[in-house]
C-alpha cells in the first residue's frame, strides 16, 4: 500500500476527539512492544510543517485474520516527533476544557441562584418602603408638634367674647354700599317730605285752628327758634315749619333708641344706647348691630313693613294739622300719600341699620333765621365699625 503524501497547511484545524479504538493482539513479534492505540488528531499543525495522521483499517481480502494495524507516517519529522504530537494534543485539550462552562461552585443550582437574587430585591424594595414610611411619619408628628408649639406660644385673647363675635360678624357684613349711594337715598326721602308739605298743605295762615296746645306738643323741636303754633302763625312759614317737623319726625322713627324707632322691627329699635363711647362700646355695637340685621333678614321676608305704625304716624300727623291743610285735597288723599312716604322711610331705615358704616343726623346748623329745615348727614363709622377722627359729612342740611 502506497504511503499517503504529506501535505503543508497554513490554517488550524479543530482538534476532534476520537474514541479510543480497541486493539486487539495478534502474533507479535519477539522483543518488541505490543502496539498502543493513542487518540491523534486528524491534522497537527507546526509552524513549518503539518502532520498527517492517519488509521487504516484492514479489509477482508487483503489482510490476514490477524488484529487491524494501525500506522501513523510522519510527513516530515522523525520518530522523536511523537512527543510533539503528544504535547499539542495536551495543549489543544486543555484549551477546549478552558473555554468550556465551569460549573457553579458548591454544587448550587442556577435556580437556587436565581431565587436568592430575586429575594434580595424583592427585601430589599420592602425595607425602602418601611423606611420611607417611617420618615414621613416623624416628619408629620414634627410638624404637627411644631404648630401645637406655635397655638401655644401666642398669648390668649383678653376678650375672647369679642374675638368671637369679631369672626361671626365678619361672616355676615355685608359689603358696604358707597357714599353716593347713601347720600343719594336719604335725600330722596327728604325730597318726598318736602313734596308732600307742598302739594298738600297750604302757606296760608290756619283758618281753624282747633285746640293746638294739645295737638301740636308732641311734635315741638328743640331745633326751632320758637314754638310751632307761633311760628304757623307768620306768614310764609308754614312750608318750613312742617317740612322741618315731618322730616324730624320720620327721622326719628328709624333711628333706634328708647322712645324712637317706631317704623323699625322691634330687634332694631331696641339698640342698646351707651352714654360714654369708646372705641370697645364702638365695636361691640357694630357687631351686635351688624348680627342682629342677618338673623332679622334670614326670618323675614324683604318688605317686612309694619302698616299699623306706618298708618298710625300718617292719621297722627294729618290729624294735628289739618287747619293747615290744602282744601283742594280730602284726607283720604293726605293719608294715603303720607303712608307711601312713611313705608318709604321704613325701608330706608332697615337699609341704614344693616349697612357696616353708622350715619347720624345733624340738626344744629340754623341759618340766618335760626331755623333748620332738613339736618346735615355725616358718617361717624367706617365699613369696620370704627368711629372716625372726624365725621364725613355726606350731604349738607337746609336752614332758614
Amino acid at each position: 500500500m502506497a504511503a499517503p503524501t504529506p501535505t503543508s497547511s497554513t490554517t488550524d484545524t479543530t482538534t476532534l476527539l476520537a474514541p479510543p479504538s480497541s486493539t486487539a493482539s495478534s502474533s507479535s513479534l519477539p522483543g518488541q512492544q505490543p502496539p498502543t492505540a493513542t487518540p491523534t488528531s486528524a491534522s497537527a499543525t507546526s509552524p513549518s510543517s503539518s502532520e498527517t495522521v492517519s488509521t487504516s483499517t484492514p479489509t477482508p481480502g487483503s489482510l490476514s485474520a490477524s488484529s487491524p494495524i494501525t500506522s501513523v507516517t510522519p510527513s516530515s519529522i522523525s520518530l522523536n516527533s511523537s512527543s510533539t504530537i503528544a504535547s499539542s494534543t495536551a495543549s489543544s485539550t486543555a484549551t477546549n476544557q478552558t473555554s468550556l462552562p465551569q460549573p457553579l461552585p458548591n454544587n448550587v443550582s442556577r435556580g437556587a441562584l436565581a431565587g436568592a437574587i430575586v429575594g434580595c430585591i424583592i427585601g430589599t424594595a420592602a425595607l425602602t418602603i418601611l423606611g420611607a414610611f417611617l420618615f414621613f411619619r416623624r416628619r408629620r408628628k414634627g410638624a404637627r408638634a411644631g404648630r401645637s408649639e406655635h397655638f401655644s406660644e401666642e398669648k390668649p385673647s383678653q376678650h375672647p367674647s369679642l374675638h368671637l363675635g369679631a369672626s361671626a360678624s365678619s361672616l355676615h357684613t355685608p359689603h358696604p354700599a358707597d357714599d353716593e349711594t347713601v347720600r343719594a337715598r336719604i335725600l330722596t326721602l327728604f325730597d318726598h317730605a318736602s313734596l308732600h308739605v307742598d302739594n298738600y298743605y297750604s302757606s296760608a295762615a290756619a283758618s281753624n285752628l282747633h285746640d293746638p296746645a294739645t295737638s301740636l306738643a308732641s311734635y315741638e323741636s328743640p331745633y326751632l327758634p320758637s314754638p310751632i303754633a307761633t311760628l304757623l302763625a307768620k306768614p310764609g312759614r308754614n312750608r318750613a315749619v312742617l317740612t322741618h317737623i315731618l322730616v324730624r319726625e320720620l327721622l326719628q322713627q328709624i333711628t333706634p333708641g328708647p322712645g324712637k324707632g317706631g317704623l323699625l322691627p322691634a330687634c332694631y329699635a331696641s339698640c342698646p344706647q351707651v352714654v360714654n363711647q369708646t372705641p370697645e362700646t364702638d365695636q361691640v355695637l357694630f357687631k351686635w348691630r351688624m348680627l342682629t340685621a342677618y338673623l332679622y333678614q334670614r326670618q323675614q321676608a324683604a318688605r317686612d313693613v309694619d302698616e299699623h305704625a306706618i298708618s298710625s304716624l300718617a292719621e297722627l300727623f294729618v290729624d294735628a294739622f289739618t287747619g293747615y291743610a290744602n282744601p283742594a285735597h280730602t284726607r283720604a288723599e293726605r293719608l294715603q300719600h303720607l303712608r307711601s312716604v312713611a313705608s318709604a322711610a321704613a325701608e330706608l331705615g332697615r337699609w341704614l341699620f344693616a349697612q357696616p358704616c353708622a350715619f347720624e343726623f345733624v340738626w344744629g346748623y340754623p341759618g340766618r333765621q335760626g331755623m333748620v329745615i332738613t339736618p346735615r348727614v355725616v358718617k361717624v363709622c367706617d365699613e369696620q365699625g370704627r368711629r372716625l377722627a372726624v365725621p364725613q359729612v355726606m350731604a349738607e342740611g337746609t336752614s332758614l
